[in-house]
């Protein structure tokens, strides 16, 4: 996975124990605590603040990868990653911080996607695109 080393790859193993416990990918991105809370009230839905309650292992190993791809995304092999177009594309719209949870968010549920199936990362074979405003 792109951001995530040996180290890393190692809390994101211990740290969700056994995988098949979680019913999806947003169950198990909701125990890393890399989804904001949200609340919704005639129609409309406001997403708060990250849980600071949380795995904190999960949560720091995912915010961790996701500054190191922003950090990488300077270098041109890495520009046309998805990662670094979901960031810059947030990052645009929204702020630094709020790009950098929506990265985290995105490798917790590839993480999950990975330990479940028992397989690699890959790009997703369709580019994602992201509209501005």
């Amino acid at each position: 996975m792109p951001g995530i080393d040996e180290i890393l790859a190692l809390v994101i193993e211990r740290g969700a124990g056994d995988i098949k416990r979680f019913l999806s990918a947003s169950h198990f991105a909701s125990y890393a605590r890399s989804i904001p809370p949200t609340s919704s009230s005639s129609g409309k839905t406001l997403e708060g603040r990250m849980h600071k309650q949380a795995s904190q292992y999960l949560k720091w190993v995912f915010i961790e990868a996701a500054i190191v791809i922003i950090l990488k995304y300077a270098h041109p092999a890495w520009r046309s990653k998805n990662m670094v177009k979901l960031y810059e594309c947030i990052c645009r719209k929204k702020g630094y911080k709020v790009a950098v949870d929506a990265e985290a968010h995105h490798l917790s549920e590839a993480a999950y996607g990975i330990l479940r199936k028992n397989e690699v990362y890959r790009e997703p074979k369709r580019v994602l695109v992201f509209q501005t405003e």
